[in-house]
Formats: structure tokens, C-alpha cells, sequence
């Protein structure tokens, strides 16, 4: 266990440096916006994610690209080697900064899940999450990436925001795990030899040969079939 720390800076210059935290009063207003989501956003739907993602958040990126370890095996282990790498770099900024979960300044916050034995800051949800929204938009082919390119944004976002509307994160630990997530991707993972041999395995799981633009429904222009589907290719008025 780490003293609390205000400032933490690596050797290549990331910097972090959350707003304090450190009594009630100082996290008057992430208080009141977690309030505000437990009240306005705990409806059912909601629960349920907020439950299945406390442990099982990948299963939301295979059922979006409709894949598993049989079908598309590289891509699955670039998803979990985001995980994985999340997982550990969130810990280490964890214990550096030891900062208290909401339910700590906030105990009628009544958490969905029970809140976790560790720190609150960074988010590991958002951390791991945006980095998976990041490999994915590099791995996958241009068409893929028209067609999914918002929704995988989209998606790793709500995956962070759920643990703010449970109440186990305040909005400024969703915020640096991204911060973190995008960081590793542009000073590590991008230039880190076996990530970018994984990622062209992946890729070339995508681009599979003998497949033809879908042309019938414009809104969905660079999405492909395979060509020897029998679909109209005739462009409705």
C-alpha cells in the first residue's frame, strides 16, 4: 500500500494530475453528478449491464462483431490482451494514487455491484475498454471501420460510464483511464514488435478474399457479402 499521491509523471512526460478528492466538500460536484446518475439513470436495462459488465465486459465487443476464439482467434486475443495490459497499468496508477471509491465519501450512493477491495482512480472499466475501442479501429478494414467505427466509440464509453451510474467511479477516473488507454496506444503498443504482429494476424482475419460491396442499402455502403449470395444488389429508390 502507497500513501495517497497528487501528481504522478512518467519519464516520457504523461502526466496526471486528478482534481482533489480528498473530503467531501472537494468532491462536492462529482458527488452530486453520481447522485444525479444513481437517481435518473438506475433503470433496468441498466442494471442488468452494469451487473454482467462487472465481470464479463468482452462479452459485449464479441456479440457487437459477432465473433469468438473459433472464428476470429487473433482478433479475440488482441481484445484480451487489452484487457490484460488494462489491468496491469491500472493497478500500477492504482496504488500510486490510492485514491477512495464514491461509496467511501458517499455511502447512500447504494452501489449496484459491491464496490471493489481496491482504489477508485484510474478506472480499469475505461482504461481497458477504450483501449480495445483503439485495437479494434486499427486492426479492422476500412469498410469495417465506416460501418462500426462510432459504435466501437460509443461502446467503450458506456462501458466506462455504467460504473459511474452503479456508483463505484466518479466521472474523473473514467476519464483517466482513457487518458491512459490513449497514451499506452501511442507510446507502447503502436511501436511494441509482438501487439503489432498480433494486430496483423487479426487484420488479416477481416479481409477475406472473394467478398463484394453490399450495395443495397446505401446507409450500409462498404459492408461486404460473400459473392455468391444470392441478395438483390439493386439500389432502392
Amino acid at each position: 500500500n502507497t500513501a495517497p499521491r497528487v501528481r504522478g509523471e512518467h519519464s516520457d512526460g504523461f502526466t496526471l494530475a486528478p482534481a482533489p478528492l480528498d473530503h467531501v466538500d472537494s468532491a462536492e460536484a462529482e458527488i452530486a453528478a453520481l447522485l444525479e446518475k444513481r437517481d435518473t439513470q438506475r433503470n433496468g436495462a441498466r442494471m442488468s449491464e452494469i451487473a454482467w459488465q462487472a465481470d464479463r465486459p468482452v462479452d459485449y465487443w464479441t456479440t457487437l462483431l459477432s465473433i469468438d476464439a473459433a472464428s476470429k482467434p487473433a482478433t479475440m486475443a488482441a481484445i484480451h490482451c487489452a484487457y490484460s495490459i488494462g489491468q496491469m497499468v491500472g493497478m500500477y496508477f492504482k496504488d500510486f494514487f490510492a485514491r477512495a471509491r464514491p461509496a467511501h465519501l458517499m455511502p447512500n450512493l447504494l452501489t449496484v455491484v459491491p464496490t471493489p477491495n481496491h482504489p477508485s482512480y484510474p478506472s480499469i472499466h475505461a482504461l481497458q475498454n477504450e483501449l480495445v475501442g483503439l485495437l479494434l479501429l486499427r486492426l479492422l478494414p476500412d469498410s469495417m471501420k465506416h460501418c462500426y467505427g462510432d459504435t466501437i466509440g460509443a461502446m467503450a464509453f458506456r462501458l466506462a460510464e455504467n460504473r459511474e451510474i452503479g456508483g463505484l467511479h466518479f466521472s474523473q477516473d473514467s476519464d483517466a483511464g482513457r487518458q491512459i488507454a490513449r497514451w499506452l496506444d501511442q507510446t507502447y503498443l503502436r511501436i511494441l514488435t509482438t501487439m503489432q504482429s498480433l494486430l496483423a494476424d487479426a487484420r488479416a482475419e477481416w479481409n477475406v478474399a472473394g467478398h463484394a460491396p453490399m450495395r443495397n442499402l446505401p446507409y450500409l455502403n462498404g459492408i461486404s457479402y460473400a459473392a455468391g449470395f444470392g441478395g438483390s444488389t439493386t439500389t432502392p429508390e
